[in-house]
């Protein structure tokens, strides 16, 4: 019973956390291209300026845009959290595999191993106080007092 519990609550993490480094690679990557296609196009039709008739305001709104795209991805620090929830989740799937194994192991070190698999289970939340952009987070986050 004490295996599933565990195995449920690694479940759980794991799939908050992929869902998580989803989202933010989502948004770092489109990011990524919005700026590489403002800054692309502006400095190709700055270039063509004045052999097209291209309006004056295209270019700097172009470079405008990237410019705001830089400034979110920076403030928010999408790209450091996508990295900071992959890195979770691969804690998380590793104490899954781990727990997977047990029915290879002894009895004696399979209560040894759960013991370190339920250390490193409840040292993992720290790591959440860690993420980027959090410097505002404070006190227990594993739902303790």
């Amino acid at each position: 019973m004490e295996r599933q519990g565990l195995r449920s609550l690694i479940l759980d993490e794991l799939n908050l956390n992929d869902r998580l480094a989803q989202r933010h690679g989502f948004f770092y990557n489109t990011g990524i291209v919005i700026i590489l296609v403002c800054t692309g196009a502006s400095t190709v039709l700055g270039g063509l300026q004045g052999s097209y008739p291209i309006p004056l305001w295209v270019v700097p709104v172009l470079s405008a845009i990237a410019s705001l795209v830089v400034g979110v991805d920076r403030s928010l620090q999408l790209g450091a959290r996508w990295i900071h929830h992959r890195h979770l989740k691969a804690s998380y799937e590793s104490l899954r595999i781990r727990l997977m194994t047990l029915d290879y192991i002894d009895g004696e070190k399979q209560a040894d191993e759960i013991n370190k698999i339920r250390a490193e289970l409840v040292g993992l939340p720290k790591e959440w106080v860690e993420l980027p952009g959090s410097e505002g987070i404070s006190g227990d986050i594993s739902g303790g007092t």
